[in-house]
């Protein structure tokens, strides 16, 4: 079993701590995780803009 395997849940395939180096832990897990929302947020509001911004300057 690998030792990212949190509740079923792996990291990405393959990846390993460096030798030495500690497992990440679950808060910075969350906070990568939201980053990721927040990123992702933002570029969805991002496009969102643009589209609406090409619409209205199409008519």
């Amino acid at each position: 079993m690998s030792s990212t395997q949190v509740d079923g849940l792996t990291g990405a395939p393959g990846a390993r701590p460096a030798p030495g180096a500690p497992a990440p832990r679950v808060r910075h897990q969350a906070q990568d995780a939201l980053r990721l929302m927040a990123f992702s947020a933002a570029m969805s509001l991002s496009a969102a803009v643009a589209f609406t911004l090409l619409t209205s300057l199409g008519r």
